[in-house]
Parts: structure tokens; sequence; C-alpha cells
């Protein structure tokens, strides 16, 4: 952008690259943040010269600092003259000149994103040492800032650099890519693969990640006794009680390989293969409040009728004793109140708003992704469950990006940077007195076109008008609609109005009760991932996040340029010696147990086939595709980037609705067509005007929440 005059002076707009550090500021009061005015002339005239675009007799001055930076000044003790220094650099150390400042001012308005790194005296200088923002480029070399963003194990933070870019050029639209990161990379063919499948299988199918009820044995079958309002377990032939089964709270590790149907949800059937192919892999819940993790060893592959909903806990608890809990209920209680998105793939913005576009999300106990239908949790005076949302659009909108550094009490409250969850789709309702103009669904389109989770009830109607879309916040997201099939097999008859009271109660007890919310502004604990959310140390016997010491980051990154067969010859030495210390894990590791663990009792695989062979089989597959990977990496097969299409605009009724309230909104069919592309998206000033209600139970200091969204500053 050339210089623009202003007054006597020529104004230089500073747009580049910035790497400040807006959380480095001095500590104690004798500091004072003053008007940069010298470095603003210095930076500019010098600039100007290098540029050789300087006039003689001119004067210039540059528009800001780079972000993140700020001259605080402090009085000398017994003098007048103050000492003036710079804050802001990743390495958290200062500058104490305009002309110690310029190198490094320099470097970042020149950087390109190629691996170029500063020479300047500060990053020269600057140890590695508790910042995320500094890397060693080898021994006995200079230090050298790294080049953009990075999250704490030093790959580069794709959605903090596209906010930084929003804040250059005021707007963006861009796919989300991160193909520095193995993870990402290696989810590529799993993962989408993954979404489309569990959405076209029945809904009351248990999905990878989900909490879950799960006993390990029953007699005969569960049935619901109505005079107690009871399950308990009873041999249907003779009429004999069981009693109440053995409820736990786990994780589902593995999913069947084999078709399920709903006759599978309260007689175990028979299947081609034996269960721990056909049947689910659950896993006891430990407590994430607690460094134990040993109830991880508590697991066994289970046929569909020894589980179900956790969200249903209240009414499969009914009748048993607190006292006589396993603790694993509890611990999945305290989780309730947390999320996790997953696939964020579109990132699109105005500064200083914008918002991510996500295939799913983990909300407490279950996974959720577009296509699906999830019941709306009613206001809470209200005690029925009559509507749902086919989910087309999952978003998480970033709201007041230019405060996210901005202390809170500096703040009104709808000036904060906040982070706001929501779903977009078509709504429908049970109860004929809420629908829209009594327009009816016809059965044909629900077989055909609805998802499976909204077959087999009597009747649907709209909830608005259907040329336009509506839009929940996650705070009424209750969970899934499931089959009429299965809500008659569990509970006696089709309805979608079970389960409100218990999941109102576990949200409740998950915010009084997780240490992760406890103290903060927020009533909900946001994770990068499930495992994050649910703090595992183990999944299918293997360690992970956290606790996966084998995790090294750093060294799959170095084995991207051979995969991406644009290795030069110091990068293909520097692959073939990391490929040589990557080393497959077994599924089936020891795991660290402690002295209170030992007393957990582990299922052993004996138990899942007559004769071991399937699980022995099902072991020698995992290494097998564990050395299959390793391989890739060092020779560079696969694992190509490729981004789906997504995030198709929705209709203008969206930036009329309310988050919290859902209110109908209405736009003719007409209109939308006739609006272009970049047109059809929410109006991001009126949206934000309009969500300011459930943005203000949502509001994050950059400290609080939102690094765990990788939002964070580049030394975080």
């Amino acid at each position: 952008m050339p210089p623009k005059v202003t007054g006597q002076a020529i104004t230089v707009p500073v747009d580049g690259y910035s790497d400040g550090d807006a959380s480095h500021r001095p500590a104690g009061d004798q500091y004072n943040m003053i008007t940069p005015d010298i470095y603003l002339e210095k930076l500019a005239r010098q600039w100007m010269d290098d540029r050789g675009e300087a006039e003689p007799g001119k004067r210039y001055v540059l528009d800001r600092l780079p972000k993140g930076y700020a001259l605080f000044a402090r009085l000398r003790q017994g003098a007048k003259h103050e000492d003036k220094y710079l804050y802001g650099h990743p390495s958290h150390r200062i500058f104490d000149s305009p002309a110690k400042f310029y190198p490094h001012f320099k470097w970042m308005m020149e950087h390109d994103g190629s691996d170029d790194v500063c020479n300047c005296t500060v990053c020269a200088n600057a140890k590695t040492k508790g910042t995320a923002g500094t890397s060693a480029k080898g021994r006995g070399r200079p230090k050298a800032v790294a080049r953009g963003p990075v999250d704490l194990e030093g790959t580069p933070d794709v959605v903090t650099s596209l906010v930084n870019k929003l804040e250059q050029r005021g707007k963006v639209d861009e796919p989300i890519q991160e193909p520095q990161s193995m993870d990402w990379r290696a989810e590529r063919t799993s993962l989408p693969a993954r979404i489309r499948r569990e959405c076209t299988q029945y809904s009351f199918t248990p999905r990878l990640g989900e909490l879950v009820l799960w006993t390990r044995e029953i007699s005969g079958e569960i049935i619901f006794d109505k005079d107690r309002f009871e399950f308990k377990m009873v041999d249907v032939n003779t009429g004999q009680d069981y009693g109440h089964p053995q409820w736990m709270a786990g994780v589902v590790g593995q999913v069947a390989e084999e078709t399920v149907r709903p006759e599978d949800l309260l007689m175990e059937t028979d299947k081609d293969f034996n269960v721990n192919m056909s049947g689910f892999r659950v896993e006891c819940l430990p407590d994430p409040n607690s460094e134990q993790k040993g109830y991880s060893l508590q697991y066994k592959y289970l046929p569909l009728n020894h589980i179900r909903p956790f969200n249903f806990w209240q009414q499969y608890l009914h009748g048993i004793k607190e006292r006589d809990w396993h603790p694993s209920i509890r611990h999945a209680l305290t989780v309730m109140s947390s999320l996790s998105v997953v696939e964020k793939f579109r990132f699109k913005g105005t500064w200083p708003n914008a918002t991510v576009f996500c295939k799913g999300l983990y909300l407490g106990a279950e996974a959720i992704f577009v296509g699906d239908a999830i019941r709306i949790m009613p206001p809470s005076k209200e005690k029925r469950i009559t509507d749902v949302l086919w989910v087309q659009s999952i978003r998480l909108r970033l709201l007041n990006l230019n405060h996210q550094a901005d202390e809170d009490k500096y703040l009104d409250e709808e000036d904060r940077f906040a982070i706001v969850l929501y779903l977009i789709g078509k709504a429908y309702t049970t109860s004929r007195k809420r629908a829209y103009q009594d327009m009816a669904v016809s059965t044909s389109e629900v077989t055909t076109t609805f998802p499976p989770g909204m077959r087999g009830y009597d009747q649907w109607y709209h909830l608005h008008n259907p040329k336009n879309n509506y839009l929940v916040s996650k705070d009424r997201v209750l969970g899934r609609c499931f089959e009429a099939d299965a809500m008659t097999m569990w509970f006696g008859h089709s309805t979608i109005d079970v389960g409100l009271e218990g999941v109102r109660a576990a949200r409740l007890y998950s915010s009084e009760k997780d240490k992760r919310i406890l103290g903060s502004r927020n009533r909900w604990y946001w994770g990068e991932t499930r495992v994050d959310v649910l703090d595992l140390e183990t999944l299918n016997g293997l360690p992970v996040g956290q606790y996966d010491e084998t995790r090294n980051p750093a060294l799959w990154r170095k084995l991207i340029p051979t995969i991406d067969g644009v290795a030069g010859k110091t990068e293909t030495v520097e692959a073939a010696k990391a490929s040589a210390v990557v080393a497959p894990v077994s599924p089936f590791k020891t795991v660290k147990s402690s002295k209170a663990d030992e007393e957990v009792v582990q299922i052993e695989d004996s138990e899942q086939s007559s004769d071991g062979s399937a699980g022995v089989q099902r072991r020698q597959e995992d290494e097998e595709a564990a050395d299959q990977l390793i391989d890739e990496l060092a020779e560079g097969v696969g694992f190509g980037p490729r981004v789906e299409e997504g995030g198709e605009d929705l209709s203008e009724g969206e930036k009329k609705a309310q988050e919290v309230q859902g209110e109908r909104v209405d736009e003719s069919e007409e209109e939308q067509e006739e609006r272009k592309e970049d047109e059809n998206e929410i109006e991001e000033d009126q949206e934000d005007a309009e969500m300011e209600d459930d943005a203000q139970g949502e509001v994050h200091s950059i400290r609080a929440g939102a690094k765990r969204l990788k939002l964070g500053h580049p030394s975080e």
C-alpha cells in the first residue's frame, strides 16, 4: 500500500506480517504505555530509504507499530529522564531503541512465508525456553523466530494465521488446510469416509468417541417396568426378574464392522463374525479430574443390546441407589458440559469477525455431524421435547477479534472477544400447534430424503417457512434424534420426548464438578480434540494425547517434504534419519498403573472368541497397518493433501435468526437464488448484533479458552 499524505507528514501503512506477542508486557506499575512517536518516525524514514522511495525534505511516519508491539516508559530513580522499551517480541526480550528494532521490523515487513529467519540482535540471542515463538536451527547457530503462529507442539496454527491474514486484508474466504500437520494428513482418507458412513447408518448406532451406558452381562432382556418406571433384566419366557443391570459409563473405542439392525437393540442376534468384529469395544471412562486412569483397563467387546445412549442415564439408573452407581457414571457426568469441533474445513470473515465451518462436533456424550437430525432443547420453563433440526451447517463464530488480547475488565460485554458455536438447518416439530401454517411433511419425503433418525414417527410438521433456515445455539442441542423403532424398543412407544431433565441435570453437574470449568467464566469446557475433552490416557490400549510419549510432531514434519516429493538432498537425509527412529506402537502396549489401579479388573480377550484366533488376527492387522504407515512416511507414499468441497451458502433467513430462542425467519426462494455467492452468507454486522445474548454467555479471554481452539498468540 503506498504512503498517504496527511498534513505535514506522509503516513506509511504497516500491513505486513507480525510476530508480536501482546501478552508480553512489563510487570509492575512503574511502567506506563506511551505513544511510540519516535519509533513511528525513525522506522518510517529508514524503511522508505531502504525501499528507495524517500524524497528529500519529506517527513514520514508509520500509521502504527506492528501488531502485538507497544512502547513503555519508566522514570529513572532520582532523575527526570525516562527509559523507553519496546515490548512484544515472542522471546519476551525487549528493544531499547528504534535502531535495534529496525532489522526485525524490516524482516517482518518483507516476510513472505519462506524459510528465511530474522538475524536481528534480539532474535539471535533469544532463548527458546518457555516460548513457542522461537526455535533453534541447530547447535551453535543463532536462534530464530518461527515463521508464523504455531501450537504447543510447533505445528503451524492455520486458524490463527488466517485470523492474522483477515486483519491485514479485511476480508478472507479460504479452505482450511494443514499440510504441515501429520495428524491432519493422516485423517484425509479416514475421517471424511467415517463421517459419511456414520451419517448414513441407523442413528442409534454408537459412534467412535461417544460416551455410552454399558453392562458386561445380561440375563434375559432389559425390559421397562411401566409400574415402577425402572429397567430390569427379565426372562421374557418365565417372567423371572433378575434385577437391575450393572451399568457403567464408557467410551466407544471401536465400532462394529458388521451392519447393525433394530433387532440388535434388545437381543443378541446371529452374526457372521465374532463379537470383536461384529460388536463394539467399550472402555470404562476414567476420572477427568484425576491423574489415575486405570479404569480404562476395564473394557469389553459388546453386542449392541448391552449398550444404551448415555443421554438416557436418568431413565436407566432410575431405581438404583446412587451409592450403588459405578464410579464411571459420575466420571461421564463430569464431562457433559464439554465440546470439541471436528474437521474445520473453511474460514470466512470480514474483520473483526469470522466464521469457521466444521463437519461435526462432540457435545457432551454424543458425536453430531452435518446431515444428522438433532433434538432441540426447549426453553428452560418447558418440559416437552417436540422440535428437531436437520443439521446442514456447523459454525464457530469468532466475534470481536480485534479485542482478543485485551483484558475483559476494560471492555463492555458486547465488545469482548467471544466464540459462539451454532448449528443451521431445517427445523421440524411433532407438535401441530407449533407447526408453520399447519404444513405437514409427507411420509414419502421423510422416508426418502430425511436423516435416518427422523424415520418411523407418526407425523412431522415444518417448524418454519421451508424456504428458509433455522439457527440453534449449542446450548439448545440435546442430542441426536433416534429412529422411532429404537425408541419403541427402549421405552415402549415412539417418542422423542425422553432425556431432557437428565441432560439438563448432567450439564449442571458438569459445570460444578469439572475442574477445567471451575473458576472460569465459561459454562463449557472447549477442547481441541475428543481425547482432550475426556482426558484419556489410553484408547484401544494405546497411549494418546498428552500421555503419548512416542508422539513427536517435530520429527514427523521432517518427513513431509519427502512425502510430497519436493525434498532436497539435505531434507532426504533428515527424513531417512527420522524414519529410522519411528517405530510402530503395539495397540496392546502395557499401560502404567498406580497402586490404586491394581484393583481394576481387566476383561481378557479370551471372552471375545472361543479360541482367541479372532483377537490375535485383529492385533496382527493393527500392527501391519502401523508398519504400513511407517513405510509410507519413509517412502513418501500417500497422505496427499485433499480438501473436500463444502460449506454451501444458506438462506438470508439465517441472519435474522436469534441464537438463543431460534425464532422463525422468512425469505423467498427467488431472493436467495438471485443473490451472489458472497452475499448468500450471513451479513456479519447484523448477525453479531442479534447473537449478543448468547455471546455474552460465551465470552472468553484469549488466555481462558481461545488458545484451546488454536487461536492463541504465536508464543502460546
